[in-house]
């Protein structure tokens, strides 16, 4: 199946923060090839600076681990109050905590290692119609 196909208005943005520089490449080429406009960072400074810039945000896919961990204290609940109308996806690996990455995003957290076609099926049940691809 082509996962790649037209939007019914300019494609939707992904903010992917991701420290593992495979992974990262991997789902960032993935959500590109699907017609996703993507940014990519590796930190919560990299996230700050993208959201400073002011770009449109639709969805940001992040590590649990740089949202509540030392580097990122507190982000998370900044996006939910600065940012409401992102929609926040976290990963979380086997030594993450799946009961913080549940609080932050109640269904939208993915256990690594993923396959890229999870995250997809994630960003696209949760678009509006107007997002979604014809």
């Amino acid at each position: 199946m082509d996962d790649a196909a037209p939007f019914d208005r300019e494609p939707p943005t992904v903010i992917v923060i991701e420290p593992e520089e495979a992974t990262r490449r991997v789902i960032c080429e993935y959500l590109k090839h699907c017609g996703y406009q993507v940014h990519e960072g590796t930190s919560a400074d990299d996230l700050d600076a993208l959201l400073a810039a002011r770009i449109h945000v639709d969805v940001l896919l992040a590590d649990i681990q740089l949202l509540n961990g030392a580097e990122g204290a507190g982000l998370s609940q900044r996006m939910k109050r600065d940012h409401p109308e992102i929609q926040v996806i976290v990963t979380y690996g086997p030594n993450g905590a799946a009961h913080s990455a549940g609080d932050l995003c109640e269904k939208l957290a993915i256990k690594k290692p993923y396959e890229p076609e999870e995250v997809l099926k994630r960003i696209r049940a949760w678009q509006p119609r107007s997002l979604r691809q014809s």
